[in-house]
């Protein structure tokens, strides 16, 4: 009998071993919301959301008074300008508050043959940084060495700007992560001012009636130079296609949400618009305007969307982006965006379930106070017009802030339910609350 009794002893430790874990202490639960007694508010903290332009229009107050109507705060300025051109681009910029990053050509502060023309306006604030080249290959990239260190000497409190190629056009004999090691490494280690990683990589190519196709390592670039920013403390920046050329797709106001969204579920810090304005050619259209200011029929869409954005950037900009789960509509069975990825996770721990009629990017963010942030992708082609309905069950949850196209909801949530449908090219970020 003592023997038995024994047995069931050893028997009831183990079970309560197993029950609460070899250290004594309970299995971990899923985290909840924690209890809130008021809806958060988010308030504008004086960094402003980088929406830029790449190419200047000609240097008329009109058209920097446009840029700003378009909600800018960035623009990309060529060089080659006469003194009068360049005091009047920065003398409009100060009054509409945009910040020009200046083209160098690839020279060194010593080479340039507007040294003077520069140095003489070099304490205007409007003037914010210089771009010293764009899409460099390895080799190329290595050359701008002695202009970082220049740069840092020199012009500590401007910007430094190189944009780099996406991996979907970069040809090198060692990784597309080494190509961007070398760049961090190399260059921006010489930087103590605002270190940015920025990249080109426009996803919709073919035409939107014949053969679709989204770049299919679009995601992985973004979770790479996403991983990049968390381990260096850089600043990520993309460029959002916004005039059709070479075998790119043409523009519309999905393709515009589409890319913006899927940026800003990886937590980007900033986009420009390639291009703002440029003449029509044979191998581009139009601009957002020509290079006269002409406005094109882009403009207007372009200044609704930055416009929400505006609206939303308090709330974007008040909380940290976390990590991405990624969700296949229902009836399909992969997508190869998703596949290319390795950081993405399985579940997210607030969230019970995702249920989607279309393929959907799930990121979540957190706030200084530990709220959490969600932002939904409708991640199908915005050419294939598929609306994704959307089933989400969160823990605890009991109401939701709600943003979409910038505008703020607070809804009653039943069960932790929140459903929405989301059009072709759209998102939305919901905040879910325990309040009580």
């Amino acid at each position: 009998m003592k023997y038995l009794k024994k047995i069931i002893l050893s028997t009831l430790i183990v079970l309560m071993l197993v029950l609460t874990g070899c250290n004594g202490k309970k299995p971990p639960v899923k985290t909840r919301l924690k209890e809130i007694k008021e809806v958060p508010y988010y308030k504008q903290e004086g960094y402003k959301f980088w929406i830029g332009a790449w190419n200047d229009p000609y240097p008329t107050l009109e058209n920097y008074q446009a840029l700003k109507e378009a909600n800018f705060n960035y623009l990309f300025a060529w060089d080659n300008k006469t003194p009068n051109d360049f005091s009047n681009m920065l003398s409009y910029a100060e009054l509409n508050d945009i910040n020009v990053i200046y083209y160098t050509r690839g020279q060194t502060l010593s080479e340039n043959i507007e040294k003077e023309m520069i140095l003489g306006k070099i304490d205007n604030p409007n003037l914010a940084g210089f771009l010293y080249w764009d899409e460099p290959s390895q080799e190329k990239m290595l050359e701008f060495i002695p202009h970082s260190v220049e740069h840092n000497n020199l012009f500590q409190d401007k910007i430094f700007f190189i944009n780099l190629l996406p991996s979907t056009h970069y040809v090198g004999s060692s990784s597309y992560r080494n190509y961007l090691r070398n760049y961090i490494d190399k260059i921006l280690v010489n930087i103590e001012g605002k270190k940015i990683l920025s990249v080109d990589l426009y996803p919709l190519g073919g035409l939107p009636d014949f053969k679709p196709y989204v770049q299919s390592n679009w995601l992985a670039n973004l979770e790479l130079t996403r991983e990049l920013s968390e381990d260096f403390d850089l600043e990520v920046h993309y460029f959002v296609s916004a005039t059709k050329h070479h075998n790119y797709r043409r523009i519309t106001e999905q393709t515009l949400r589409y890319e913006i969204a899927v940026l800003m579920s990886y937590g980007v810090q900033g986009f420009t618009y390639f291009t703002y304005s440029n003449d029509k050619t044979v191998d581009f259209e139009v601009g957002i305007v020509s290079n006269d200011g002409t406005k094109s029929e882009k403009y207007d869409l372009v200044k609704k969307i930055n416009g929400e954005i505006r609206k939303f950037e308090a709330v974007y900009n008040a909380f940290e982006y976390q990590e991405t789960m990624h969700v296949l509509g229902e009836g399909n069975s992969s997508n190869i965006n998703f596949k290319t990825t390795v950081n993405d996770v399985e579940e997210i721990n607030y969230i019970k379930s995702v249920d989607a009629t279309a393929d959907t990017i799930v990121s979540s963010f957190k706030d200084k106070d530990d709220n959490y942030g969600v932002m939904f992708v409708n991640f199908s082609d915005p050419d294939l017009n598929i609306t994704n309905y959307l089933d989400v069950y969160f823990y605890d949850a009991k109401k939701a802030l709600v943003y979409y196209h910038g505008e703020e909801m607070l809804v009653d949530l039943v069960d932790g339910k929140f459903s929405y449908n989301l059009m072709p090219g759209e998102s939305v970020f919901v905040i879910p609350l325990n309040l009580v």
